[in-house]
């Protein structure tokens, strides 16, 4: 009975996956729920992980492929652990999951990594067809590799990805000269979160928004002859927001933390 349950996923898979994103291409976003192993089981989301190589792998705990593969998983993983450059995110697929059997699964087989269920659309729009499956994202979150765990070059793609990360406050020095910067421009009404991506791309400093941290830019902000890290606090201050200096990134956290 299992096994046609098995056959019945995977032919699923195949039937409503849709254009794989390739080496090369961003890593689309995660829809998915119940975590384990993260921070009081709370969420993640991609972006939390970049300044790490980081390591998706789709799996369920049915499957006898999968089970086998976790060996090599672990092995890679233990590798890079003590350096906290990989991150590894377990998503299992929607069919045959619940919350219960995953975390006795999870914690009979001593998995260290983040894990999830999918709520249904991140197996199709990560084209999967075929389980398990494993990407290897760069720091940045780009797609650098994609296949099996048991590939020989898996350990390889993940040792190049790790290889890429910058050094623990790599860029810390570089982003407090830019921050130091007197400026002139304007900040328009927007989601803060695309207000920080704009911000990411034209200053070159990872800004970050932690979990949690959501909301608009209520107004259209000139900052005259004023430094970027000055008037950034301004603004958050009035948001109840501050800026602080992560491990890999410049995270904006609620001001009470």
């Amino acid at each position: 009975m299992l096994r046609c349950w098995g056959i019945w996923v995977l032919c699923s898979l195949a039937l409503y996956a849709q254009q794989a994103p390739q080496v090369g291409d961003a890593a689309p976003d995660l829809d998915v729920h119940d975590w384990l192993n993260t921070p009081s089981n709370s969420g993640l989301e991609l972006v939390d992980l970049q300044g790490q190589a980081v390591v998706v792998q789709f799996w369920a705990s049915w499957d006898g492929n999968c089970r086998a593969a976790l060996p090599k998983l672990l092995e890679v993983y233990r590798v890079h652990e003590a350096d906290e450059k990989l991150a590894v995110v377990g998503v299992h697929v929607r069919q045959g999951a619940d919350r219960l059997s995953l975390e006795r699964f999870v914690e009979a087989r001593g998995v260290p990594w983040s894990v999830c269920i999918d709520g249904g659309s991140t197996a199709p729009r990560w084209g999967v067809s075929d389980l398990p499956l494993a990407l290897v994202l760069s720091h940045e979150g780009t797609i650098l590799w994609r296949g099996k765990t048991g590939s020989p070059d898996f350990p390889k793609a993940v040792d190049d990805a790790v290889a890429h990360v910058p050094a623990v406050g790599a860029w810390l020095a570089a982003a407090q000269a830019v921050l130091e910067r007197t400026v002139s421009l304007t900040l328009e009404e927007q989601p803060l979160r695309q207000l920080f991506a704009q911000l990411r791309e034209s200053t070159g400093i990872p800004f970050r928004l932690a979990r949690g941290v959501d909301g608009e830019l209520p107004a259209s902000l000139r900052l005259e002859r004023t430094g970027l890290r000055v008037g950034l606090e301004a603004m958050l201050s009035a948001q109840g927001l501050r800026l602080e200096f992560g491990r890999n990134a410049l995270m904006v956290v609620p001001a009470e933390d």
